[in-house]
């Protein structure tokens, strides 16, 4: 019962993920954004072909689906353990959590691979920002924090968005640290059933963020990665 509540939850977060502003947006205006551009159904794309407005209506949007994902799956979980399961043996808690954390895996891969649009999404940087707010707002703010230093440093967005993926997974572990769901000196055996099925699926989100950036990897190290120019410009990439 438990697992299946959790599938039925993570199919919900997985079609909420399939909203894709920036592939409507860019219909509206007879446009297909993957032919546009970079090819990406994301925020900063939809600055290069559509502009400011289009651009954070898509911010927006796509923060707001990881978010709320992420947040229905915690709550929805939480009232069902207390209802449903005896609390020895599954904690509301314990299982909200891993069960957020599965949600927001799941709306994040119906970011990146929408059924509805062919499998054909975004990177998911936004949608990632979004369930990380959901998570804990402080994870998201030193995420966030990240990202932008490493991209008014370099004025590459793609840059700041790896280096903030990469460094997640590690923030993350602090937190549960700090929530008491794993202690220091734990063994590797108990620090597998506590903390290994809530933090396996953001560990996935993460890996799966920089593995979507390989090819802005390759353009970075060529030095050939489109920068983002803070001046008044008709067009804000260059």
């Amino acid at each position: 019962m438990k697992t299946v509540i959790a599938l039925l939850l993570m199919t919900i977060s997985y079609f909420i993920g399939n909203i894709s502003p920036a592939t409507l947006l860019a219909r509206a205006a007879g446009k297909d954004i993957k032919k546009e551009g970079s090819g990406n159904a994301g925020a900063t794309n939809v600055l290069r072909v559509l502009g400011a407005k289009a651009a954070v209506v898509t911010l927006v949007i796509d923060v707001a689906k990881g978010f709320l994902a992420t947040a229905l799956g915690f709550f929805a979980a939480h009232a069902i353990a207390e209802k449903m399961f005896d609390p020895v043996f599954t904690p509301a808690d314990s299982y909200a959590m891993a069960v957020s954390a599965w949600c927001g895996l799941a709306v994040f891969i119906g970011h990146v691979w929408p059924l509805i649009f062919k499998f054909k999404g975004g990177k998911g940087v936004a949608t990632a920002l979004g369930v990380l707010l959901a998570t804990d707002y402080r994870i998201a703010l030193i995420c966030l924090g990240i990202f932008v230093i490493i991209v008014v440093a370099t004025r590459i967005v793609s840059l700041g968005s790896i280096c903030a993926a990469a460094i997640f997974p590690f923030i993350y572990i602090w937190w549960l640290m700090k929530r008491g769901v794993i202690t220091r000196g734990v063994s590797f055996a108990l620090f597998v059933y506590r903390a290994m099925p809530i933090i396996l699926p953001l560990i996935i989100m993460a890996a799966i963020l920089v593995i979507k950036h390989r090819e802005n990897i390759k353009r970075i190290i060529k030095g050939e990665e489109n920068k983002l120019s803070f001046r008044k410009e008709p067009n804000n990439l260059k």
